[in-house]
């Protein structure tokens, strides 16, 4: 790429050289550097101050006041002169070697000459500078107390590059050349030099202000960001200039261009500047057209040239290089004008005369001038199909007239399809092909077809209109009549989303037209510009008719919840828990195959059309259309608290309504609106599912509570010592209750899982973060799973408290206090009592359904490590409630080893549980032993920390103190316990 050239340069680097000798330029520096500081006047900090200049300050100063001042500008010439002779003569002439200068060591001289490794530099004289330099913008006010000296170099390098990338090229370059900051040195390296870094080089603040001047002819730059990938600069050039890139300096492609913007964009502009700054200076001679038809060699340009050439020149006129710019480009703008009208009627006579040969000729010219765009609308304006006195095409026309349902918007949308095919023919043969017209002739007849008061969209609102409005019942020819307002609000919905998976389907086969095709973007853009002014209404009504579906729904499930628990199959506990493990397996599996599959587009638009289809044929018009209720999973627990075949249904038919919405994700226009519907789908499903759970587990939380408080009552007690039937049925209830509950909890969880399955479904999770915790799903979900959460606590606390008060019931109807306290003509067993081994035996059949229920959570442990303590805590309350002898003591150690074997045998995986029933049965010793061992037996059991963390000092007084003789040993035991 060619720049300025040699005399060029070395004239404009001595024009920089002495350009802050010139009166008019100084001020105008100063003058925008105080514009420049006024307006920073919020961030002074920035601005370094001075009193004096010394050695190294900047050649261009400036002042700026701490107050405002009316005479700043005013100045006398003699001052000036005064001021520049005074400046003149503070400076010196030296010799530095110019590795020095590029190191940037002499930033505060002026260059004056170049020798062979060396450079002659104007440096201010310390003993002859002036108390201080006023400027031309501080003269008259220079010993005004109160202001500040400013060194126009000194701000920050973006501002220096903002404020000279909009002063006039000539002034501008000669600041880039001229002033330190931005320019290094400038110089020629001789032959001896041992470093050569080029004839240039600059700061960032340089390269800034060079790409700014790029960017006023309409440059772009942009990061390209892409997730797992580097960022990517990209630029965007007017497809002119890519031209005179490629013709200058052989840059064809966008990285070559960013990387030459990157590295030297002086070289850039100055290529483009001195290609294009002559002929539009011509644009202010007498006949600039016949100026701008020559090139620089004298030789006429083609039309498809010039035309080239006027847009170079627009985007070139709207930087504003020059000071008449303003004239100049309305000078430009009526020439490109009277250009392209020109080409548009030669274009438009030829289109009429059928001339394809013409029509491309003039077509190449108009593609150099806004793209075409003017040839493109006199081709789509000429089509009949536009004009309404045209018959050409009255067979599309009668049959958008005739689209009533989606069968007869097929026969529409096959007609559309021949004519968009029939039209890209005829753009393939009348416009250029070597250019981008043909395709944007196609696109724009798209655009016009589905744009305000195209034929198609036109259709699209007529056919919606007829569905939205359809009447309820059945007229008096039974036709067009849908059942309820339900039905056609779902017939509706199913209508829209099954157009628009059909116009889908058409744009991906307008992307192979022949000869050309329109892109799959576009094409989906102008297919979703038809349902701009529906997609509110319809993210409304599809949420709305979610919404009662599911209310109809759980008002018919909780008329059925009341059933017969007597009629209910009396199953065995392994057999009822075999029964829900397979169903469990077979939900899992129906919700595998119904979502675990993933649906392209074309799927689910096949499903949304079948649907449609299914809901518009009716053989009978007065006969119920409504959406098929699907069993998925059959009957074989359709009498259980929570319904997972209606959950799995709610789930199946919130994916078809968000696969309908989610349709319209695809546009970037309208995904904000898709997304909030289909988040508002999804916290509707997780709602209702938390409406249906809620109850059922409220149901089963309340049949144990009042099983607990007929507990507490206590059973009937037969006089022969046998369970009784009171208590027979108690158990059997109770029991009952459990497994349910355990059934309960079993399909709370199974609830959830299937929740959590849907939301990894694809349509969801493209559209839904279940991650974000703010988002309302995500808090939705949490709450269903708290709920569920909720209600097992509350069930297992109520059946672990109803199971201990049985215990004690038990314990208080057949404990006799004879057990401990025997009379001395009653033999001496070892066995365990009647009343231990009845609360043992009733432990060991609830402690099975507890288990059972616990099977698919990850709570078994803990439950049963609650239940050990609770039972833990009800014996040591139990024994302080007798007076033991050593006979009875005997006793209380053969029960509490039964105790200690039901804990092993339930607690395997809890050692703290039975640390607990260890400790108990160590300190039921104290009871068999005599006083005078009393003291060493526990002081042994406290140096081996058996009581730590189980029982304070004053419960392990309370056991002791239940000894029979405890009265007489009192004072014996507690003056020489140490816990005591």
């Amino acid at each position: 790429m060619s720049g300025y050239s040699s005399d060029e340069e070395t004239t404009q680097t001595a024009f920089g050289r002495n350009w802050l000798a010139v009166s008019g330029a100084r001020t105008l520096l100063d003058k925008t550097t105080k514009f420049v500081l006024t307006a920073a006047h919020g961030s002074r900090s920035l601005i370094p101050t001075t009193e004096t200049l010394g050695a190294d300050s900047e050649t261009a100063t400036g002042v700026v006041a701490d107050s405002d001042s009316d005479g700043d500008d005013a100045h006398n010439d003699e001052d000036l002169i005064q001021q520049q002779r005074a400046a003149e003569e503070c400076w010196r002439e030296v010799v530095v070697a110019e590795r020095e200068v590029l190191r940037g060591r002499w930033n505060s001289g002026l260059v004056v000459g170049e020798d062979a490794g060396k450079v002659r530099m104007r440096m201010r004289r310390l003993s002859q500078q002036p108390p201080r330099i006023r400027t031309a913008i501080g003269a008259a006010a220079g010993d005004r107390a109160g202001r500040r000296t400013v060194a126009f170099t000194q701000l920050p390098g973006r501002v220096i590059a903002g404020v000279v990338a909009w002063l006039p090229v000539a002034t501008g370059l000669a600041l880039v050349n001229s002033c330190r900051v931005v320019r290094r040195a400038v110089y020629r390296a001789g032959p001896r030099a041992t470093e050569t870094t080029g004839a240039h080089t600059f700061t960032s603040a340089g390269l800034d202000v060079w790409r700014a001047l790029v960017r006023r002819m309409g440059w772009r730059e942009w990061q390209q960001r892409a997730r797992g990938r580097e960022r990517q600069t990209r630029i965007s050039v007017p497809r002119s200039h890519q031209q005179l890139l490629a013709e200058l300096g052989g840059i064809e492609t966008d990285t070559a261009a960013v990387a030459l913007l990157a590295t030297e964009p002086d070289v850039l502009f100055k290529a483009v500047y001195a290609e294009l700054n002559g002929d539009y200076c011509a644009l202010g001679c007498g006949s600039p057209i016949v100026r701008l038809a020559l090139n620089s060699a004298g030789r006429l340009r083609s039309a498809r040239a010039l035309a080239q050439r006027l847009d170079q020149l627009q985007w070139f006129g709207q930087a504003h290089f020059s000071s008449d710019s303003e004239q100049l480009n309305r000078r430009l703008a009526a020439l490109t004008e009277r250009f392209e009208r020109e080409y548009e009627r030669q274009f438009s006579s030829a289109l009429a005369a059928s001339n394809c040969e013409q029509t491309q000729h003039t077509s190449r010219v108009l593609s150099e001038l806004h793209e075409g765009r003017g040839c493109v609308e006199i081709l789509v304006n000429a089509h009949p199909l536009f004009n309404n006195d045209s018959t050409a095409y009255e067979h599309v026309r009668q049959t958008s007239r005739n689209v009533r349902d989606p069968h007869t918007f097929d026969v529409f949308l096959e007609a559309l399809q021949a004519t968009i095919a029939e039209h890209a023919r005829v753009a393939g043969r009348v416009l250029a092909p070597d250019t981008q017209l043909p395709a944007a002739a196609v696109e724009c007849f798209v655009a016009r077809l589905f744009g305000d008061n195209g034929l198609a969209r036109t259709t699209l609102q007529k056919l919606h209109e007829h569905v939205r409005t359809a009447p309820v019942g059945t007229d008096d020819q039974g036709r067009d009549a849908v059942p309820d307002a339900a039905t056609r609000d779902l017939l509706y919905l199913s209508t829209v989303a099954s157009v628009v998976g059909r116009l889908l389907a058409a744009a991906d086969v307008w992307t192979q037209l022949q000869p050309v095709g329109v892109s799959l973007a576009r094409g989906r853009r102008c297919v979703f510009a038809a349902f701009d002014d529906v997609m509110a209404d319809y993210v409304l009504l599809e949420r709305r008719v979610l919404e009662h579906s599911y209310a109809a729904e759980l008002a018919l499930r909780a008329d059925a919840a009341v059933v017969d628990r007597a009629a209910e199959p009396r199953l065995s506990p392994d057999l009822r828990q075999q029964q829900m493990d397979e169903y469990c397996r077979r939900v899992l599996g129906v919700a595998e195959e119904r979502l675990g599959m993933r649906v392209g587009d074309g799927e689910a638009n096949e499903e949304q059309v079948r649907l449609a289809d299914a809901l518009a044929s009716t053989a009978d018009p007065g006969s119920t259309v409504e959406a098929p209720r699907r069993t998925v999973v059959g009957t074989a627990l359709q009498n259980a608290p929570i319904s997972i075949d209606l959950c799995l249904n709610m789930v199946l038919t919130n994916r078809d309504a968000v696969a309908r919405v989610a349709v319209f994700a695809a546009d970037m226009r309208l995904r904000k609106q898709a997304q909030e519907g289909v988040e508002a789908l999804f916290s509707t499903l997780l709602r209702s599912v938390g409406s249906h759970v809620r109850p059922a587990f409220a149901r089963g939380v309340a049949e144990l509570q009042e099983l607990e408080q007929e507990a507490a009552t206590g059973p009937t007690e037969s006089i022969t010592g046998t369970v009784g039937s009171g208590e027979k049925a108690q158990r059997g209830r109770f029991a009952a209750a459990l497994q349910r509950f355990g059934e309960l909890m079993q399909l709370g969880d199974l609830a959830v899982q299937l929740v959590e399955m849907y939301s990894r479904h694809p349509v969801v999770a493209t559209i839904v973060d279940v991650e974000d915790f703010l988002n309302a799903c995500s808090q939705e979900r949490r709450a269903l799973e708290r709920a569920v959460d909720d209600g097992v606590a509350a069930g297992m606390d109520c059946a672990i408290d109803s199971v201990l008060r049985q215990t004690q019931a038990i314990l208080d109807a057949t404990q006799h206090t004879s057990d401990f306290h025997p009379p001395a003509t009653r033999s001496l067993t070892l066995t365990p009592t009647l009343a231990c081994t009845r609360a043992v035996h009733f432990l060991d059949e609830t402690v099975a359904v507890l288990q059972s229920m616990g099977r698919q959570r990850p709570v078994h442990h803990v439950l049963m490590a609650e239940v050990a303590q609770r039972l833990f805590a009800l014996l040591l309350a139990h024994i302080r409630r007798y007076r033991i002898t050593e006979p009875g003591g005997f006793q209380l150690i053969a029960d509490l080893n039964l105790y200690y074997e039901w804990a092993a045998r339930s607690c395997t995986a809890d050692p703290e549980s039975l640390r607990l029933f260890a400790a108990l049965k160590d300190l039921a010793n104290c009871f068999i032993l005599a006083p005078a061992d009393l003291r060493g037996f526990l002081r042994d059991q406290y140096s081996r920390h058996t009581f730590d963390g189980v029982m304070r000092a004053e419960e392990v007084y309370d056991v002791v103190a239940c000894r029979a003789d405890y009265r007489d040993i009192r004072g014996q035991v507690e003056g020489h316990c140490e816990f005591m």
